[in-house]
C-alpha cells in the first residue's frame, strides 16, 4: 500500500509531466500554424499573411514547409512512449530538415538563390536589397540548431546525459540567437535590413522561439530528468516560472520604452544640432553679406575718391593721378582682403586694377555697368564664373558718381571676392566630427536648383551641379522651393540624408545643412545591439537568479544562523582591532569614582604615558589644567559633561587637556554612554585638534584677504551655481550676496559673446585647465563693464573637480582709455590726409581765383563773360570754404577769428551736415533775417555744428527731425541773475538745436559736458564731442544750456556775443580799400602758374616785382641784384630747400628785408615739420588779390626786426 509520501510524489510527477507535454504541443502547433498561414498567403496572393506587416520581409515558402514539418514532428514526439515506427519517422523528418537547411545555407552563403524555394509560386520583388521568397542564412542556421536538438532528444528509453546536454544546449543557442532579432523587431529597428544578407522574417523568429521552448520542455519531461529533480514541489516550480515570466516581461517592456524614448531624444538632438548649425551659418552668411555691402557703402558717394577717379579719367596720362588712384585701390584690396579690385569706365572697360597685373574683369561684370550706373546704387553680384580663369567669384559693384557735377556717372568700382578664401571653407567647416555632414549653398535657377558651393562628394560642383525641382524627394529641392526646417530624403548623390534647409534673407541663396542617414542612425543601431545584449544578459541573470533562489531557499535559515554566529565573533574581533588601531584616544570611565579604567595605544601616545597602568592612575581632571578657557573649574565642568552624557546618551564638546609632561593642548571629546549586561560606563574618544586650530586660523586669514581684495572673487559649484562672492563683486556688479547665491554666472551675461565663446570656456574648465580671457558683462542696472578674468578648477584629493574659482579685474576704464587713444589716432590720420589734400587743392584754387580776378579787372562791366567768370569765382570760393571745413572737422585748421554772418555760416554747412545724418533724418534750418554777426573762427563754428548734429543723430532711432534756429537776443540783468557759469547782460546771437530723439535723464545731464563721458556703447563714442563744443563756446565768451527729458527730445541753446557794429563797419571799410605801393618785392614760388599770378597782381598794385622759382634761384638773384629789395614773399614748402631756410639766408645778405610767407598747407602741419613757428602769420592759399594787397602792405609797414 502506497504511503502518503509516495502519493504526493506521484501527484507531483503527473503535474510536471502534464506541463511539459502541454508546452511541447503548444510550441509545435504554434510553429506549424505560422507556417500554414504563410503558405496560404503565398498561394492566395496575400503576402501580408506571410509577413504580419507590409514593410517587413515575409516568410519564404521553403521556410514555411520546413517549419511545418518540424512542428508536426515535435508534436508527434510528445507522445510517450515512442513506437518503433514513430521513432524512425521522427528521425527521418529531423534529418530531412537539417539536410535541406544545410543545402540552403550553403547556397545563400555563396549568394546563390534556388528557384525551387518558390515551389512554382509567382514570387517577385524585394525589400531593400533582399529578394523575396528565399530563405535567410540565419533561418537555415536556426533550422540546423532545431533539428540537432530534436534528434538529440529522440530516444525510446532514458536519454543519456550527453545527449540531454546537447539537446538543452542547442535549444538554448536557438533561443539566444532568435531573441536579439525578436527584440529588434519589437523595438521597431529590425536587424540586417538594407544589408547584403537576407534578414529572417518576424513570424519566422516567433516560430523558432516557440520551437525552442517546446524543445526545452521536450527534453525536460519527467522521463528524461534525473530522479532528484522530481523531489521539487510542482507548485513551487510553477510559481518560480511565473516570477521569471513576469521579470522577463518587465525587462523587455522597460527596454522597449527606454529604446523608444532614446530614439526620440536622439532624433530630436540630431535635429536640434543640425538646425543650430544651419542657423548659425545662416546668421554668419547674412552678417558677411552686410559687411561686404558695408565695405561698398564706405566708397559709395565718397567725394575724395570720386575726385581721384575723375582726375584719372580726365588725365589718364598723368602718372601722379594714376599713382594716387592705384594706391587707393591697393589699400582697398589689402585692407578689406578682396581678391581683386577693378575700376571700370562707363563702357565697362577695365581702366585700372589692384593688383596692377590682375586679369581684366569678367564679361558679365562689364555688361552690368550700364545697369549699375542707371540705378546709381551698390549692387551685390551673385556667384558667377569668370570666363578667363574659369573660377567662381562674387563681387560688390559700386557706382562712382561725380558729386561735384550733379552725380555724373564716372564708372563702376568692382570689389571681386574669391569664395575659396573664406566663404567655401566657412561652409565646409562642421563644428563636430562627422564623415558625411556638410553645408551647401544653392539658389533657384529656372526649374533647377543650382549649387553655389563645393560638396564633399562631387568635386567642381559650384555652378555646375544642377538638380531638377520636379524631384521633391531631394532635400535640396525643398530648400530651393523655400521650405524651412528639417527634411529627410535622398541626397544629391542618391543616398538617404537628413537635412535642415532655410532661405538666406535679402539674398537668392538657400542653405542646406545635411548629414547622411546612415551616419545619423548608426549610433541607434549600436545602441540597439547594446540593448539586446543587455536585455539578454538581464534575462539570463533573472533566470539564473530565480534558479539560485529556487535551489537554495531551504538552506537559507541554516546559513543565516551560521552567519549570525560568525558575525558575532567577527564583531568582537573587529571592535578589539578598531580599539587598538584607532588614531583617536579611546578610553573608558566607570562610576562612582569616574576614573579611567582603560586606554588604547593612541591614548598613551597623546597623553605621554608609558603604560596603560600609568594612564589609568589619573582622572579626567588630573589631565586638565585647573581652569578651562571659559574660566570654569575643570573638575566642576568635567562632572557637568559626564552628567550630560549620561542623561542624553552622548555629548560632544571641546576641552583643553594637559599631557603628563604639563603641555596643554586643545581637544575634541565625544562622551558616549555604554550599557552592558552588568554595568553602565562611559567611553571617551579624544582627538588632538591643535593642527585643526592652526588650519582654522590660517583659513580665517585667507578669508580676510579674499573679503578685502579689490578684485572680484567668485566660487561656483561644478554645475555653475554661485556659492561665494566677495564684497568687490557686490560693489562692481550691484548684486548683493543674497541675490547672487544660488544663481548661475549667466546673470552677468551681456549678450556680447557668442555661444561658441562660452562653450570653449566650459570645455577648457571641464578638462581641468585654467581659462583666462576678456569678458564683457552686465551689471544689475544693465550697464556694461569689461573685466579680465582667470577661472581655475578646484580638485579634491581623488582628482574630481569640486569647485571653480574666478578672479576678475574690472578693466572698463582701461578699455575706454584705449578706445580714446584709437579715436585720437583716427582723427590724426584724417588730419594728415586732409592737410595733404588741402595743399594741392589750395594751389589749384589759387590759380583759378587769381586768373578770374585778373579777367574781371580787364573786362568791362557789360562784357558778356563777366557773369560766367563771377560763377567760376563763387565756385572757387565755395571750394575753398569746403577745404576749410574739412580741415576744421579734422582739427587741422589754425584758429583765426573773423567777422561771420551766422546765417551764412550755417547755410554753407548744411550740405555737409545732411551727409553726416543720412536720409532718414530731416535737417531743418530756420534763421531770422539779420540774425547778426559774430567774431569767431569759421572752423570752430563748423565744429559746433558737426558735434551737435551728430549727437542729435545718434539720439534718434529710425526717422526724426533736427531743427536749427538762429536769432538775435538781448539779455537783461534779470535774465542772467542766479545763473552760474552764464554770460553777462548784453547783445547775443541765439543758436538753438532741437531733436526729437530719446532725450536724457537729469543724472546724464549732470555729466553731459565732462570729457570722455558718453552713454553710447563700447567703441561707439569717445565722449569728446560735447566737451569740445563747451570749450569752444567758453573760449568765445558764450554760454550753452540744455533742456531734455526721457522720450521728449533734447534742445541745446548757445549764446554767442554779437560783434561790435563799429568793428564791423571798420572791417567793411578796410575790405573796400585795396592798398598799393611802389616798393620792390621778390616772389619765390615753385608753382609757375601761381608765381605768374602773384607777379601780375603785385605789378597791378604798383610794386616792382622780381621772381624766382626755387630757393637757390632766389639766393643767386639776391647776390647778383644791386637794387633795393623791400619784401621777400616766399612759399614755405618747396623742393630742395624750404622757404624758411631761404628767408634766413636772404636776411643775412639783406638785413632789414621784410618776410611774408604763403602756403597751401595748414599752419599745424607747418609747425609739426618744423617749417614755421605756430605764432607766425602765413598768407593761406587760396587768397584774393585784395587779401594779397592788404597783407603785403601790412608787412611792408611793419618796422624791420
Amino acid at each position: 500500500m502506497q504511503t502518503l509520501h509516495q502519493r504526493v510524489d506521484d501527484s507531483r510527477r503527473r503535474g510536471w509531466e502534464f506541463l511539459a507535454i502541454f508546452a511541447t504541443y503548444a510550441g509545435g502547433a504554434a510553429a506549424a500554424a505560422f507556417s500554414c498561414a504563410a503558405l496560404l498567403g503565398w498561394i492566395l496572393g496575400q503576402p501580408l499573411l506571410a509577413s504580419i506587416k507590409a514593410d517587413l520581409i515575409p516568410m519564404a515558402p521553403s521556410t514555411a514547409v520546413l517549419l511545418l514539418l518540424l512542428g508536426v514532428a515535435i508534436c508527434w514526439r510528445a507522445r510517450t512512449p515512442l513506437r518503433i515506427r514513430t521513432y524512425w519517422v521522427n528521425v527521418v523528418l529531423g534529418w530531412l530538415v537539417m539536410m535541406t537547411a544545410l543545402l540552403l545555407f550553403a547556397l545563400s552563403s555563396l549568394d546563390l538563390q534556388w528557384s525551387f524555394e518558390h515551389f512554382g509560386l509567382p514570387i517577385t520583388g524585394s525589400i531593400g536589397n533582399a529578394a523575396l521568397g528565399h530563405m535567410s542564412p540565419l533561418t537555415a542556421f536556426c533550422f540546423l540548431l532545431a533539428g540537432l536538438s530534436f534528434l538529440a532528444s529522440l530516444s525510446r528509453s532514458a536519454i543519456p546525459a550527453w545527449r540531454t546536454l546537447l539537446a538543452l544546449g542547442t535549444a538554448g543557442v536557438l533561443l539566444g540567437t532568435c531573441l536579439p532579432f525578436l527584440l529588434a523587431y519589437l523595438y521597431s529597428a529590425p536587424l540586417l535590413y538594407g544589408g547584403p544578407v537576407i534578414p529572417p522574417a518576424l513570424n519566422t523568429i516567433l516560430a523558432f522561439m516557440l520551437l525552442g521552448l517546446a524543445l526545452l520542455a521536450l527534453v525536460n519531461r519527467p522521463t528524461a530528468l534525473p530522479p532528484q529533480v522530481l523531489e521539487r514541489d510542482f507548485k513551487t516550480s510553477f510559481s518560480f516560472a511565473l516570477i521569471f515570466i513576469a521579470l522577463a516581461a518587465g525587462i523587455v517592456t522597460t527596454g522597449y520604452f527606454y529604446y523608444q524614448r532614446y530614439t526620440q531624444r536622439y532624433r530630436s538632438e540630431v535635429e536640434r544640432q543640425l538646425s543650430a548649425i544651419a542657423e548659425l551659418k545662416a546668421d554668419e552668411l547674412m552678417q558677411w553679406r552686410e559687411e561686404r555691402l558695408g565695405d561698398g557703402s564706405i566708397l559709395f558717394k565718397n567725394t575724395l575718391f570720386s575726385t581721384l577717379v575723375r582726375h584719372f579719367f580726365e588725365k589718364s596720362a598723368d602718372a601722379d593721378a594714376q599713382r594716387q588712384l592705384q594706391t587707393w585701390l591697393d589699400k582697398i584690396q589689402n585692407h578689406y582682403q578682396y581678391d581683386r579690385v577693378f575700376l571700370l569706365d562707363t563702357q565697362g572697360v577695365t581702366r585700372i586694377s589692384a593688383p596692377a597685373a590682375a586679369l581684366p574683369s569678367a564679361a558679365l561684370i562689364s555688361r552690368r555697368v550700364p545697369e549699375i550706373l542707371r540705378f546709381g546704387q551698390i549692387a551685390f553680384q551673385d556667384f558667377y564664373r569668370n570666363e578667363r580663369d574659369q573660377r567662381v567669384y562674387l563681387a560688390i559693384l559700386i557706382p562712382v558718381l561725380d558729386e561735384a557735377d550733379g552725380g555724373r556717372p564716372l564708372g563702376v568700382l568692382v570689389l571681386n571676392i574669391d569664395p575659396t578664401t573664406y566663404l567655401y571653407p566657412f561652409l565646409q567647416r562642421w563644428p563636430i566630427p562627422s564623415q558625411s555632414a556638410e553645408t551647401v549653398l544653392l539658389r533657384r535657377d529656372d526649374n533647377d536648383a543650382l549649387f553655389l558651393s563645393e560638396t564633399k562628394i562631387q568635386t567642381n560642383a559650384a555652378l555646375n551641379l544642377r538638380i531638377s525641382l520636379k524631384n521633391n524627394a531631394f532635400p535640396v529641392m525643398q530648400a530651393a522651393l523655400g521650405k524651412t526646417g528639417i527634411v529627410e530624403g535622398q541626397d544629391y548623390y542618391g543616398c538617404p540624408a537628413l537635412a535642415y534647409v532655410r532661405a538666406i534673407p535679402d539674398s537668392p541663396w538657400f542653405l542646406m545643412a545635411r548629414i547622411a542617414s546612415a551616419e545619423v542612425y548608426a549610433p541607434l543601431q549600436e545602441r540597439l545591439w547594446q540593448m539586446v545584449v543587455l536585455i539578454n544578459a538581464l534575462l539570463l541573470g533573472a533566470g539564473a537568479g530565480v534558479g539560485v533562489i529556487w535551489r537554495h531557499q531551504r538552506l537559507r535559515f541554516y546559513q543565516e544562523q551560521a552567519e549570525t554566529m560568525a558575525a558575532l565573533h567577527a564583531s568582537e574581533d573587529k571592535y578589539k582591532t578598531l580599539f587598538d588601531s584607532a588614531r583617536d584616544a579611546i578610553m573608558t570611565i566607570e562610576p562612582p569614582s569616574w576614573r579611567f579604567t582603560s586606554g588604547n595605544p593612541a591614548t598613551l601616545k597623546i597623553f605621554g604615558a608609558k603604560t596603560e597602568d600609568e594612564f589609568i592612575a589619573h582622572g579626567p581632571w588630573d589631565l586638565s589644567p585647573e581652569r578651562q578657557p571659559d574660566g570654569r573649574s575643570s573638575i566642576e565642568k568635567a562632572k557637568a559633561m559626564i552628567e550630560t552624557a549620561l542623561r542624553k546618551g552622548s555629548h560632544f564638546f571641546e576641552w583643553t587637556h594637559r599631557r603628563l609632561t604639563g603641555e596643554e593642548f586643545p581637544a575634541a571629546v565625544l562622551l558616549s554612554r555604554v550599557q552592558s549586561a552588568k554595568k553602565v560606563f562611559l567611553q571617551a574618544a579624544v582627538r588632538d585638534i591643535t593642527e585643526q586650530r592652526h588650519a582654522l586660523e590660517s583659513q580665517a586669514r585667507l578669508v580676510t584677504a579674499v573679503e578685502q581684495s579689490p578684485e572680484t572673487i567668485m566660487i561656483t559649484a561644478p554645475s555653475g551655481k554661485i556659492v561665494y562672492v566677495n564684497p568687490a563683486f557686490e560693489k562692481i556688479t550691484g548684486y548683493t550676496r543674497a541675490e547672487a547665491y544660488g544663481q548661475n554666472p549667466r546673470i552677468l551675461k551681456s549678450g556680447k559673446h557668442e555661444a561658441a565663446f562660452y562653450r570653449q570656456m566650459w570645455t577648457t574648465l571641464t578638462a581641468g585647465k585654467v581659462w583666462s580671457g576678456h569678458l564683457i558683462n552686465k551689471r544689475k542696472d544693465h550697464t556694461l563693464y569689461e573685466e579680465e578674468a582667470t577661472i581655475s578648477p578646484v580638485f579634491e584629493a581623488a582628482g574630481k573637480i569640486v569647485n571653480y574659482v574666478a578672479v576678475k579685474r574690472d578693466v572698463t576704464h582701461e578699455v575706454a582709455l584705449e578706445e580714446q587713444n584709437r579715436q585720437a589716432a583716427k582723427m590724426e590720420a584724417v588730419g594728415q590726409l586732409a592737410g595733404g589734400v588741402a595743399h594741392d587743392f589750395n594751389n589749384m584754387l589759387q590759380i583759378i581765383m587769381g586768373h578770374v580776378e585778373m579777367l574781371l579787372q580787364v573786362l568791362p562791366p557789360e562784357h558778356p563773360l563777366r557773369p560766367d567768370l563771377l560763377e567760376i569765382q563763387n565756385a572757387a570760393r565755395r571750394s575753398a570754404d569746403l577745404t576749410r571745413q574739412l580741415l576744421a572737422f579734422s582739427r587741422k585748421q589754425a584758429i583765426t577769428p573773423i567777422m561771420l554772418d551766422i546765417n551764412t555760416a550755417i547755410s554753407g554747412s548744411l550740405k555737409m551736415l545732411k551727409r553726416l545724418i543720412g536720409e532718414n533724418i530731416l535737417l531743418r534750418f530756420t534763421p531770422q533775417p539779420q540774425s547778426g554777426r559774430v567774431f569767431m573762427d569759421p572752423g570752430q563754428v563748423n565744429q559746433i555744428l558737426v558735434n551737435l548734429v551728430v549727437n542729435a543723430r545718434d539720439a534718434i532711432s529710425g526717422t526724426g527731425t533736427i531743427s536749427i534756429a538762429a536769432a538775435p537776443r538781448t539779455l537783461l540783468a534779470a535774465d542772467c541773475r542766479d545763473k552760474p557759469d552764464f554770460v553777462p547782460p548784453g547783445d547775443y546771437v541765439l543758436l538753438t538745436f532741437h531733436d526729437d530723439g530719446a532725450g536724457m535723464t537729469p543724472e546724464i545731464q549732470a555729466h553731459l559736458f565732462e570729457p570722455f563721458f558718453t552713454t553710447k556703447g563700447i567703441g561707439k563714442g569717445t565722449g569728446l564731442g560735447l566737451a569740445t563744443v563747451y570749450g569752444i563756446v567758453k573760449q568765445n565768451h558764450g554760454a550753452i544750456t540744455v533742456q531734455s527729458a526721457p522720450q521728449q527730445g533734447t534742445t541745446f541753446t548757445i549764446y554767442l556775443p554779437l560783434a561790435n557794429t563799429t568793428d564791423v563797419a571798420k572791417e567793411e571799410q578796410a575790405a573796400e580799400r585795396v592798398p598799393t605801393g611802389t616798393e620792390t618785392v621778390l616772389v619765390v614760388e615753385d608753382e609757375a602758374p601761381v608765381l605768374n599770378l602773384v607777379q601780375w597782381s603785385l605789378a597791378q598794385l604798383g610794386y616792382t616785382v622780381l621772381t624766382a622759382s626755387t630757393a637757390a634761384d632766389a639766393l643767386h638773384f639776391v647776390e647778383q641784384y644791386t637794387g633795393p629789395i623791400h619784401l621777400l614773399l616766399t612759399d614755405v614748402i618747396m623742393p630742395e630747400q624750404s622757404g624758411k631756410d631761404a628767408a634766413e639766408c636772404i636776411q643775412k645778405l639783406r638785413p632789414g628785408i621784410r618776410i611774408l610767407y604763403m602756403s597751401g598747407y595748414p599752419a599745424d602741419i607747418l609747425e609739426q615739420y618744423g617749417h614755421l613757428p605756430a605764432d607766425l602769420h602765413v598768407l593761406q592759399k587760396p587768397f584774393s588779390a585784395a587779401a594779397l594787397a592788404q597783407q603785403v602792405r601790412a608787412t611792408l609797414d611793419t618796422p624791420p626786426v
